[in-house]
């Protein structure tokens, strides 16, 4: 009967066997993670917003330049940072489609790299890095360099493509 059963140690923690390429779970964690953010703030609206009535979405433009207006009266803003503003959703109104579908691009790329880290490659960072770096770059493709691009570079380099490349990069050597 002790023949058809493995005997284990009682000091072996990985209970009689060894797996070199298993996945630690804080980097299941953040491939779960990334998998959400790509399905449903990138994938699902990039799509959307490409087969969706342009009409619609320059009425919302329309709408938060209203907006705008009637808070920069309010506060006594200089007509200049106002037409400025202007000029910003009037670029991003005329490219709409074109922002979506470097924005869908860059989230497949993305993807391609999370799949490929959770497969335990190295490569699926270089990757995921550089769908980060198109990411980055979008706001400059679309509206060439104004403070307004430069200030969505930021917020897109700190707040979500930084912090998710460093957890990513603190697993690479998990990778092989």
């Amino acid at each position: 009967m002790g023949e058809d059963f493995p005997l284990y140690e009682e000091n072996d923690n990985n209970n009689g066997y060894q797996n070199a390429n298993q996945r630690p779970t804080f980097l299941i964690v953040l491939c779960v993670i990334s998998a959400i953010n790509i399905l449903l703030f990138g994938i699902l609206p990039s799509v959307s917003n490409s087969f969706s009535n342009m009409e619609d979405q320059q009425e919302q433009l329309d709408e938060s330049l209203t907006i705008i207006k009637d808070f920069y009266s309010q506060i006594g803003a200089d007509a200049a940072l106002f037409q400025k503003v202007e000029d910003y959703i009037q670029v991003k109104t005329n490219n709409l489609k074109f922002e979506s579908l470097l924005k869908l691009i860059f989230f497949l790329i993305e993807g391609v790299g999370v799949y490929l880290m959770f497969m335990m490659k190295r490569r699926g960072f270089f990757i995921y890095l550089g769908a980060q770096i198109g990411f980055v770059l979008i706001p400059l493709i679309i509206q060439g360099f104004n403070m307004f691009s430069i200030g969505e570079m930021i917020i897109i380099t700190v707040f979500t493509s930084g912090i998710f490349t460093i957890l990513y990069a603190m697993n690479l050597k998990h990778l092989s």
